[in-house]
């Protein structure tokens, strides 16, 4: 099932965007909310319990599988003011962007690659495909546990998807890359507030 012979055809220039031929059903973020949910309807009424349910998207490649590919239009997507007005990157990105130029970037690695308007707009539509099935995921997850359940959601990283002229992860920390979200559900506090604070 690997290998850009294996994949649905589409007409993505983004690199790392596949469009996988796996069924929704059969995918990563399918697989971890149908384990945690079967977890949870086995054990969730023997008491205190504590479930960590970890899934593996958004990240690269971007391949959100079925209705989720589609699921969002690239054109939509806001382009990156790095990537629509004249730029003078510091010398670290400079050198990403060089090194995509002459082509020695390892656009099947993991290392943050440049890239253009168009790609960026791509992988951030293709992400929020992923983001979306995890929400759903994370809706079934928390359907099972019922409302009395504290819930915690977070994050390890980010994506540059575009910003800075990038994409993927690393070597520098941008904001993108290391302010992630986390969300505390406890209906013993139901009272909602906002924080920028370090948790």
């Amino acid at each position: 099932m690997l290998g850009a012979a294996n994949q649905l055809p589409h007409d993505y220039t983004c690199p790392q965007a596949v469009r996988t031929a796996l069924p929704e059903e059969h995918y990563s973020t399918s697989w971890v909310a149908d384990r945690a949910v079967a977890w949870l309807e086995e054990n969730a009424e023997d008491g205190p319990f504590f479930l960590m349910v970890s899934f593996s998207d958004p990240h690269h490649p971007f391949n959100p599988p079925g209705k989720y590919w589609d699921m969002y239009d690239p054109g939509d997507m806001a382009v990156p003011p790095a990537l629509e007005q004249d730029w003078q990157p510091p010398p670290h990105v400079a050198a990403i962007h060089r090194a995509r130029a002459e082509g020695r970037a390892k656009l099947g690695g993991m290392g943050a690659i440049g890239t253009t308007a168009r790609e960026a707009q791509e992988a951030r539509a293709l992400s929020c495909g992923m983001v979306s099935m995890i929400d759903d995921a994370v809706g079934r997850v928390r359907a099972a546990a019922g409302s009395s359940e504290v819930t915690i959601f977070t994050t390890d990283h980010g994506d540059h998807l575009g910003d800075h002229g990038m994409l993927f992860k690393g070597p520098a920390c941008y904001e993108e890359i290391t302010r992630v979200p986390m969300i505390w559900h406890d209906p013993a506090n139901p009272e909602a507030r906002r924080t920028d604070a370090p948790g």
